[in-house]
């Protein structure tokens, strides 16, 4: 589930619910921005607000966060490395590796139910299309299709 925050001004801040039956429970993730105003950063914190986590930090833009349905997976986008790619993290911000590799952006990650796939949306072909890929970012596919 996502649900997008307005804060004061002009913040806004992206939240995420771990909905995996026991995993994480009661945690919620967000993002905003990072210590240079510009780049924005991955945060997690107890549904009450308590135990705030940073979970990035660089001089990026971090976004697009999507938790796996067994909690302990963190997909997300990233311009990091140049344009924005898919890359996971453990839930605890640990183990941040990249899993896409293509001068296209690649952007809004979603885990399917079983955990298995990752889908996003990219412009690898000057369209923007759905692909899918393994969870650890093999056989990357376009399951949308032509236009027409």
């Amino acid at each position: 589930m996502s649900v997008i925050l307005r804060i004061a001004g002009p913040m806004l801040a992206l939240a995420f619910a771990a909905r995996a039956e026991g995993a994480l429970p009661g945690r919620i993730g967000f993002i905003l921005p990072g210590d240079d105003g510009w780049s924005s950063e991955i945060y997690v914190m107890d549904m009450d607000g308590s135990h705030l986590v940073r979970l990035t930090e660089n001089s990026a833009d971090d976004m697009s966060p999507a938790w796996s349905p067994d909690g302990a997976t963190i997909a997300f986008a990233s311009t990091r490395d140049g344009n924005s790619e898919i890359y996971a993290m453990n839930s605890d911000g640990t183990n941040q590796v990249r899993l896409t590799y293509h001068p296209g952006t690649d952007r809004d990650p979603a885990w399917s139910p079983d955990g298995r796939l990752i889908a996003f949306a990219s412009r690898r072909d000057g369209t923007s299309r759905i692909y899918v890929m393994g969870a650890a970012g093999t056989g990357v596919a376009s399951v949308s299709g032509e236009p027409g």
